[in-house]
């Protein structure tokens, strides 16, 4: 009898450590349960975002703000370059029909002329 009175004591001290247990996990679980409610309740309450949504957000739009710069300089370097391009076209124009006009007008020597006679003895 005092064997089996032992045991009996033995499995409710278990279950007493057990039961506490459960009892700390169930107020727990009402005290989140009070929490949200009282939030869902609140109508001043304003959600937090993540930090690292956040984080995130400010490099994602930093990357579309670099991409819009970056469009933008390779469009206007683009632009620039036509210019030059037409620019240094019409200055080799220029420069063309400058020589010629000095060759008709006979102040650029054309390079026959330049050569020395050959003299033959």
């Amino acid at each position: 009898m005092i064997q089996s009175t032992s045991a009996n004591l033995n499995t409710i001290s278990r279950s007493s450590g057990t039961t506490e247990l459960l009892l700390d996990q169930w107020i727990r679980i009402l005290n989140q349960t009070n929490f949200t409610h009282d939030v869902i309740n609140d109508p001043n309450w304003v959600p937090e975002e993540n930090d690292e949504s956040q984080d995130l957000q400010q490099k994602l739009l930093l990357e579309q703000n670099l991409l819009v710069q970056l469009n933008t300089l390779e469009s206007e370097n683009a632009k620039l370059q036509s210019q030059i391009d037409r620019d240094t076209k019409i200055h080799d124009q220029k420069s063309q029909r400058d020589a010629s006009r000095k060759r008709e007008l006979g102040l650029l020597r054309s390079r026959a002329v330049d050569k020395k006679p050959r003299i033959v003895k």
